[in-house]
């Protein structure tokens, strides 16, 4: 739901699936294709950071854990090489980030959090994208001082 915002919003969107899909935007493309895209601006991956280490080119990479904290994905995420690729990590609350980030070691710095509005109507999911492009622009303004 939330990439059909963001492309309401105008934003490109292409969602790496081993599944079918079909539509121009958002574009559905294998796992194969991901390695061969160039001028990617945000790679996110989600519930698992092992496919950051892609070599893709991008502007930045963020790891977006829903709603989720003892998972076998999470253990090795505060290892400083893994934390060093993640420029941003995107849970839905504050004591999931707390919760996280003290249990893994990841930097609470990097955490940021987004509501999450699974199974809520198309209104919660345009205030989730509308925080989600202000983060974006915060960080966009950060990087240009």
């Amino acid at each position: 739901m939330l990439a059909r915002t963001l492309v309401e919003r105008h934003q490109e969107v292409v969602i790496v699936t081993s599944g079918e899909g079909s539509g121009v935007n958002p574009r559905f493309i294998s796992p194969a294709l991901l390695e061969k895209m160039t001028d990617v601006d945000i790679y996110i991956s989600v519930k698992d950071w092992i496919p950051l280490f892609h070599r893709i080119p991008t502007k930045r990479r963020f790891l977006w854990i829903p709603d989720m904290t003892d998972e076998f994905s999470n253990i090795g995420l505060g290892d400083r090489r893994v934390a060093g690729i993640i420029d941003a990590l995107i849970l839905s609350h504050e004591k999931q980030a707390d919760r996280l980030c003290d249990q893994s070691g990841f930097p609470r710095e990097k955490s940021w959090c987004l509501q999450d509005a699974q199974g809520q109507d198309k209104a919660a999911w345009a205030k989730v994208a509308d925080k989600f492009l202000a983060f974006i622009q915060r960080l966009n303004e950060a990087q240009a001082q």
